[in-house]
């Protein structure tokens, strides 16, 4: 996926894609994301849900939760949901590296498949 870096990148809510960071995405995230319709699961109350539970209880009301669990992928199953999952595949949890993702995220956002895990990779790999 070739991320778009024009401004309609970073603004979310036009297209109507509801998003949820996960507890491991630091809440500086939801800044960065701004133009978008974000909500963090520890503001939710969801901080302590399994995997399974959270995907379960996002699929109700959230388009896609982003987060940085490699693992959840292959621990879970999205079979015949609507939510999808962006695994962003950080070397850490600076706020400059996710800022550095964002254009990456945003593009993966609005083009992710329903019911889907889609990695998004550093785009300074390799470089």
């Amino acid at each position: 996926m070739v991320p778009r870096r024009d401004t309609q990148a970073l603004r979310g809510k036009e297209i109507g894609v509801k998003v949820l960071l996960d507890e491991c995405v630091r809440k500086e995230v939801l800044e960065l994301l701004s133009g978008w319709d974000v909500s963090h699961v520890r503001d939710l109350g969801w901080a302590s849900l399994s995997n399974g539970e959270l995907i379960e209880a996002a699929s109700a009301d959230f388009d896609v939760l982003v987060t940085v669990d490699k693992k959840m992928q292959f621990q879970q199953s999205l079979k015949g949901m609507k939510l999808s999952v962006a695994v962003l595949d950080v070397p850490d949890v600076e706020v400059e590296t996710y800022r550095r993702f964002l254009p990456m995220l945003a593009g993966a956002l609005r083009d992710i498949p329903q019911g889907a895990f889609y990695v998004v990779r550093d785009p300074d790999a390799g470089q």
